[in-house]
């Protein structure tokens, strides 16, 4: 189960925030809570899974991330290439 609280770095620049992964619906899967997290992650507003990624989505369905890993680490990279590391 990947639902829960996050600590979300940006492997290059090393900035942090967290994300809560919700089981609340959203427009485009379920909600994601944010905080302090600069974009492409404050972007991101709900969040599905794909033959066993976690995807996280902007507003209007677009994906933000898509992410491999388990329910303690999750890394993927943004659409720009930036490489991102999700930890409990």
């Amino acid at each position: 189960n990947v639902r829960g609280g996050w600590r979300v770095v940006n492997v290059k620049t090393e900035q942090l925030c967290r994300i809560h992964l919700t089981s609340e619906p959203a427009t485009a899967g379920l909600q994601v809570h944010k905080d302090g997290c600069a974009a492409p992650i404050s972007r991101i507003e709900a969040w599905t899974f794909d033959n066993g990624d976690v995807v996280l989505h902007g507003g209007g369905g677009d994906v933000i991330l898509r992410l491999a890993g388990d329910r303690n680490h999750l890394a993927g990279s943004s659409a720009k290439g930036d490489r991102f590391d999700l930890t409990r």
